[in-house]
């Protein structure tokens, strides 16, 4: 990834990945379904840029609960 239009060798970005990972359950209940979602993103804390100078988020945590109804 380049930061200027001309794609010069000196405006070039690091080149990175992140790994992200994400797993759920859904329990059957007697008139609603529990889901239960955990994710990680940027497991590996990589510091890195999608833009100069605007470093991206570092490791985060979510836990998601929904209930459907029926």
């Amino acid at each position: 990834r380049y930061t200027l239009e001309t794609n010069a060798p000196e405006s070039r970005l690091d080149p990175s990945a992140t790994v992200d990972a994400a797993a759920s359950y859904a329990p059957d209940f007697h008139r609603a379904r529990l889901v239960v979602k955990a994710e990680g993103l940027n497991l590996l804390d990589p510091e890195y840029q999608l833009v100069a100078f605007y470093p991206m988020p570092p490791r985060a945590f979510r836990l998601t609960l929904s209930m459907d109804i029926q």
